[in-house]
């Protein structure tokens, strides 16, 4: 992609955050994190906000079965590629829904405002884990690490740069949650733009 494709590739994560706010503060579902990450509300017709609450919802319902799966026991971890300003992990660990680790990955732009919110707003920044000297922020690199989270600025395209951030950190069991990427990237391949 141009690097006008990749801006606009990136500003879907604003659009998207956009629409969850919307529909949060009209009620279609609990999300308070929202607010820390929005730079300009905005209201959107009740079609868009029925829409946001119907993809968050079987987005979540597919996650909350997934993680409460199988052996409670085993390790599982959650890998969003394309996350944005997504707010799942902060949810689910309201929720006390947390996997055992949960992966942010996006291009280092998004992540980089990502950790800066991060950082400054002590509810989100106490959700990282219990021990302070165990959280390492790099906001040069958009990049977040903690035992039970990673936010890494990466482009989902260099397979071999996304391997190795991700292997650097182990991974056990995993779902993989794919925000805006596949139908980008289909569409792309399809030879529709």
């Amino acid at each position: 992609l141009s690097c006008m494709e990749d801006e606009a590739v990136r500003a879907t994560g604003e659009d998207a955050l956009s629409t969850k706010h919307s529909a949060a503060q009209k009620g279609y579902f609990h999300d308070p994190f929202t607010g820390f990450f929005i730079r300009r509300p905005s209201r959107k017709p009740p079609i868009i906000n029925r829409g946001t609450y119907a993809r968050a919802a079987a987005i979540e319902e597919v996650l909350e079965a997934f993680l409460a799966a199988g052996d409670q026991a085993t390790r599982k971890q959650v890998i969003s590629l394309g996350a944005g300003l997504d707010t799942t992990f902060f949810r689910l660990k309201e929720a006390g829904k947390a996997p055992y680790c949960y992966y942010e990955v996006d291009f280092p732009q998004v992540t980089a405002r990502k950790t800066v919110v991060i950082a400054k707003q002590k509810v989100l920044y106490d959700m990282l884990g219990p021990e302070e000297f165990s959280i390492r922020i790099d906001q040069e690199k958009g990049e977040i690490h903690s035992p039970s989270y990673h936010l890494i600025g990466v482009d989902c395209r260099d397979i071999s740069a996304l391997d190795a951030a991700l292997h650097s950190t182990g991974i056990d069991t995993t779902w993989v949650g794919v925000q805006g990427v596949t139908i980008q990237k289909g569409f792309r391949h399809m030879g529709v733009t």
